[in-house]
């Protein structure tokens, strides 16, 4: 497993860019002082080492922290998957990371937690712990979305997500 000893013998970081230039010449793609990295089609950066692919905002928190994240590595709003600043980062578990998703582009009404009834009402939701709490019924979609937002920011803290 890469160390944070060798990932700094092979990349430097920069925290206020977010971006990792190469120290030595690996190949003829990964020359020293080139940026190391390319975006993959979820909008992530993956870079390579030793034959083995791995998230650069992970890599960040390796070069940060010197461990491993126990869990995830989540990009704080507004959610840009390539920008591996390290003021952007933070550890997230599954859940917390689950909380600042953004809404699904599938979604009806366009609104996080929000369902258009068939009854032209606003029915607002929120999941927590594994429960789903209902969070009313509104005539008004704006309504509807401040009740998801006041319940997410209660709920999962600087995890939550506004619809």
């Amino acid at each position: 497993m890469l160390t944070a000893e060798r990932l700094k013998e092979l990349l430097h970081y920069d925290p206020l860019t977010g971006l990792f230039t190469w120290l030595i010449t690996v190949n003829y793609n990964a020359k020293a002082g080139s940026i190391a990295g390319t975006l993959n089609k979820n909008g992530y950066i993956h870079i390579m080492i030793a034959r083995k692919v791995y998230k650069a905002h992970r890599l960040a928190f390796l070069y940060m922290t010197g461990e491993w994240p126990k869990n995830l590595v989540d990009h704080k709003p507004p959610g840009v998957k390539s920008d591996n600043r390290w003021e952007n980062l933070r550890e997230a578990t599954y859940t917390q990371n689950a909380c600042s998703r953004k809404t699904q582009k599938d979604t009806k009404s366009g609104l996080k937690g929000v369902t258009l009834t068939p009854y032209g009402t606003y029915h607002t939701a929120i999941r927590f712990e594994g429960d789903v709490l209902y969070l009313g019924t509104h005539k008004k979609a704006v309504d509807a979305a401040a009740a998801y937002n006041d319940a997410a920011e209660i709920l999962h803290g600087e995890f939550a997500w506004p619809t």
